[in-house]
């Protein structure tokens, strides 16, 4: 939830009078959160306004006015805040234009006669989006602890890191100032300038930083959303024991990362100073993160289907292209059947018969959806093609059932898009589930001189990673007609390393740059098949094709991204989403069915676990299931996966308390026909290797435990050996497994009845439906 414009609309006319002239730096670090959030938000609205003029120039510079671009560019924040008009509310994107007039010919002199008409740029729509960012929001509660948390990786103190010596933004080849400004925001780091405030680097999930933040009773003020918002988490945080206010980044995933934001306070200005001499502290470790998330991806990877095909990258454009043949697919369905469209949608689609690609029109998805809601078939194409997605801190992959000419089944993995080292999980995660063919899909920067251009489509031959070893891909089998093949890839962990003097010794090495695959091709290792492709998004050392020059001219690049897209899906001869029928249960999907009808807005998590229950007990008709439906509690997927995890701890403490390594679970549906409702306790049964309840209960006695802590957590019933000496069959609960019950949940209750998991960067589950047709129905928790 944003911080209301109310709340600021006093503070704005006090505050900006006194920012036009710069004393705020010479006070002490304020400690007040109210007064601190009140100077960030106005230095956001600075630092949005600059860079909505950076955007001006740009297009100011192709009216032929190349001097008011360069004024424009000229500009510092410091001339904003003394120049701006006292009470000029920044909040009102019809007066950007005319503002930037006013501190453009005050601050130079040689542009006073520049006119309202010369700086008026009437594109609304990238207005509204810029006013999007640049803003800070209330943080929402955090959970109640868990009573059985096992996390080891957060740090109560962390490392101090030693800022580079200070840089000269000149020599940076990438527009630094107008980086920072999209990507994390510069007036958080103006702000910890001028009042000296440390800033903490969080390595790990947003679950970790949640862990921190109780451990150490931080109160979370607020926090600041850049323009960007793909990018990690920024904070102001206080600590109530000593009052102090200081910034964290979280959600980090990697080393790069760190480095990436090292570089910025490195180059950074405020008023003339940088962050000399400010703590920066990074809490936690890459490497141990790194190992705990191959082990949760490799988890995820081994219980789903092995893939046929994996892609890493540009993952939001494959599914866009997926979901566009999907519609024209139905379209075309409907019109055979006699349905009449309308006669802008039946060009279109003459048009996708014509070119024999439904990509053609991947921009047009607004127009092909809005014309199947008219003719009420937009319950035949879904939202989207995925079957399933998994998010991760620095990714999310899904999963898409293809069928090819022949009618086989293809199931692609993809990926998206990471930073640097983050790309090592995923890499050791496909090595370790089997995966051997990779398709990488990125984004590079062409050195200039190489006769690369931006948009061009590379099919890279080798990969010179950071260790100086050549690494060589896989030869490429697509798009043969518009890659340009031969070219070596170098490595820099951030943009921010390119310098002139860089750019000279690199060209001697390889012809374009990135920062991820390197390490891909080293962690896959020689027995996997990768080819890797890379869309030029700016020419290195080039003015005139530059990552800013590569948002006006996006068109390029999307042509060549299209081809190849178009290469794949026509090389692999699909596209349909179709469904695998062993993965369904008609029976549990007709029950289930008539809950949803009946709640429609009940949690999907609570709706199955009705339906399972009601399959259970032998109830199909209307007045069983509405019964059941009064006396079963409604519960969402966090209380169910907060109970998963708790029994699941349970157990292992069981084990490692008797000094047992299994444990056997028996005649207790609640777990293992999955009828649990978390909020009640389930009536658990279980047998501890061949120990009876008496040698239970003096082991625990013996490690200075009881039976207490897990009666809170279920009806526990302990049950010695048989008469015969034999284990008791059921569900096998052993000290190799931590998430056995999760896992018993997901691979053996839901989705043997036809539904998948899906799960999110924080951990938690959302349940789907698998669609029962090409492109069919879906279903999922909603998130909070």
């Amino acid at each position: 939830m944003e911080l209301h414009p109310l709340r600021f609309i006093l503070s704005h006319l006090l505050l900006l009078a006194s920012l036009l002239t710069p004393t705020f730096s010479a006070m002490a670090a304020p400690q007040d959160p109210a007064q601190v959030t009140q100077r960030l938000q106005v230095l956001l609205e600075v630092d949005r306004l600059q860079f909505y003029s950076y955007s001006l120039a740009d297009q100011i510079e192709k009216k032929g006015r190349p001097d008011i671009a360069e004024g424009l560019r000229q500009l510092t924040p410091e001339d904003y805040l003394k120049h701006l008009p006292k009470g000029s509310d920044l909040t009102k994107i019809e007066a950007w234009d005319e503002l930037l007039r006013i501190v453009l010919t005050k601050t130079i002199p040689s542009l006073q006669t520049v006119s309202a008409s010369d700086l008026g740029w009437s594109y609304n729509f990238y207005k509204k989006k810029i006013f999007d960012g640049f803003k800070l929001k209330t943080m929402k509660d955090l959970v109640a602890p868990n009573p059985w948390n096992t996390l080891t990786e957060v740090s109560p103190t962390g490392r101090d890191l030693v800022i580079p010596a200070r840089a000269d933004r000149s020599k940076v080849l990438l527009e630094t100032e107008r980086y920072i400004s999209e990507k994390t925001t510069r007036a958080m780091f103006w702000e910890a300038i001028e009042s000296n405030r440390r800033i903490e680097f969080h390595v790990g999930t947003e679950q970790d930083f949640r862990e921190t933040v109780r451990q150490r009773r931080l109160n979370l003020i607020v926090e600041i959303s850049p323009q960007a918002h793909n990018y990690n988490r920024l904070s102001l945080v206080q600590d109530p024991a000593t009052g102090e206010l200081f910034y964290t980044i979280s959600s980090i995933s990697g080393q790069d990362r760190v480095r990436h934001f090292m570089a910025q306070l490195q180059l950074i200005r405020w008023q003339n100073k940088g962050f000399e001499g400010q703590k920066v502290r990074l809490m936690s470790s890459w490497v141990p993160f790194h190992d705990r998330l191959t082990e949760r991806l490799t988890d995820h990877l081994k219980t789903l289907p092995k893939a046929d095909f994996v892609v890493i990258g540009q993952k939001g454009s494959l599914e866009s292209a997926l979901l566009t043949s999907l519609m024209v697919r139905e379209l075309q369905r409907q019109a055979a059947d006699g349905i009449a469209l309308e006669p802008s949608i039946q060009r279109l689609l003459t048009q996708a018969e014509r070119s024999q690609s439904a990509l053609t029109l991947i921009g047009e998805g607004a127009k092909l959806r809005k014309e199947l809601e008219r003719i009420g078939a937009e319950k035949q194409v879904s939202s989207s093609p995925a079957l399933l997605t998994v998010e991760h801190p620095s990714h999310e992959f899904s999963d898409y059932l293809l069928k090819d000419a022949k009618g086989k089944v293809q199931r692609w993995r993809v990926f998206s898009a990471v930073w640097g080292d983050e790309i090592i999980p995923i890499a050791r995660s496909l090595k370790n589930s089997g995966h051997r063919e990779v398709v990488y899909i990125g984004t590079a920067g062409a050195l200039e001189g190489k006769g690369v251009a931006l948009g061009d489509l590379i099919s890279a031959k080798n990969v010179l990673s950071h260790d100086n070893q050549i690494l060589e891909f896989s030869e490429g089998r697509f798009a043969q007609d518009v890659s340009k093949k031969g070219l070596t890839v170098g490595q820099v962990r951030t943009p921010f390393e390119e310098t002139e003097r860089w750019l000279q010794e690199s060209r001697k090495n390889f012809d374009i740059v990135e920062v991820e695959t390197g390490l891909l091709r080293k962690e896959l290792g020689s027995q996997a098949r990768l080819e890797a492709y890379f869309l030029i998004s700016d020419v290195v050392g080039s003015e005139g094709e530059s990552l800013a020059a590569a948002v006006q001219n996006a068109g390029r690049r999307k042509n060549s991204q299209l081809k190849l897209l178009e290469s794949l899906f026509s090389q692999k001869g699909l596209v349909e989403t179709v469904i695998d029928s062993s993965e369904s249960n008609r029976d549990f999907d007709r029950i289930y069915t008539k809950f949803e009808a009946l709640k429609p807005n009940r949690d999907p998590f609570s709706l199955a676990q009705m339906a399972l229950k009601a399959q259970r007990l032998g109830m199909t008709t209307e007045m069983d299931i509405a019964a059941l439906l009064e006396v079963e509690s409604n519960f969402d997927r966090r209380h169910l996966l907060g109970k998963l995890t708790s029994l699941d701890q349970a157990f292992q403490t069981l084990l490692r308390l008797t000094g047992e390594s299994r444990l056997q679970i028996v005649d207790s549906p609640d777990l293992q026909d999955g009828i649990l409702n978390p909020k009640a306790k389930p009536t658990v049964k279980i047998q501890i290797g061949s120990l009876n309840e008496e040698q239970v209960l003096q082991r625990l006695q013996k490690n200075g435990w009881n039976l207490e802590p897990f009666l809170k957590e279920m009806n526990l019933q302990i049950l010695g050996p048989t008469e015969d000496g034999l284990e008791r069959s059921g569900l096998t609960v052993t000290n190799k497994d931590a998430k056995t019950i999760r896992h018993h949940f997901e691979r053996e209750v839901y989705r043997k009845n036809g539904l998948l998991i899906e799960v999110n960067a924080s951990g938690d589950w959302r349940l789907r439906r698998i669609p029962q047709a090409a492109g069919g129905w879906r279903c999922e928790a909603v998130f909070l």
